[in-house]
């Protein structure tokens, strides 16, 4: 991972990625769409967290209305991904999925994705 924290994989995201180019796709779950950056994040080491979205968050998601937050939370080797309707502060509010992560070289800190109507996209492209 190159990245050391996710202010690092921030700034690098909002530097490179405003709206999306073409909306992309997967195989294994093709009702989810995502993003430019969302797919550079699939190609530089978070394909697993593409995956788990798709494979367990996607589909909870669809059967909700309107805009959610998909946090990962990482501390040391240990992380926890949440999808949350808001974020007040540091609280997430109306926490709707919660996945213990046992092992992630994911960088130390938040890193928010954001879902609407069937997209995961970056904040930066919102």
């Amino acid at each position: 991972m190159k990245w050391k924290t996710t202010d690092e994989l921030d700034a690098e995201l909002h530097a490179g990625f405003y709206g999306t180019s073409i909306y992309h796709y997967n195989r294994l779950y093709p009702r989810m769409k995502y993003t430019d950056g969302i797919q550079f994040l699939a190609a530089n080491g978070f394909a697993w967290l593409i995956d788990k979205i798709g494979t367990e968050i996607h589909d909870r998601l669809s059967m909700c209305q309107g805009f959610h937050i998909i946090v990962l939370d990482t501390k040391g080797s240990k992380a926890t991904l949440q999808v949350c309707d808001d974020i007040d502060g540091d609280k997430l509010v109306n926490v709707l999925y919660t996945a213990k992560i046992s092992f992630t070289d994911a960088p130390q800190g938040r890193l928010k994705l954001y879902w609407q109507d069937g997209v995961c996209f970056c904040p930066s492209e919102y």
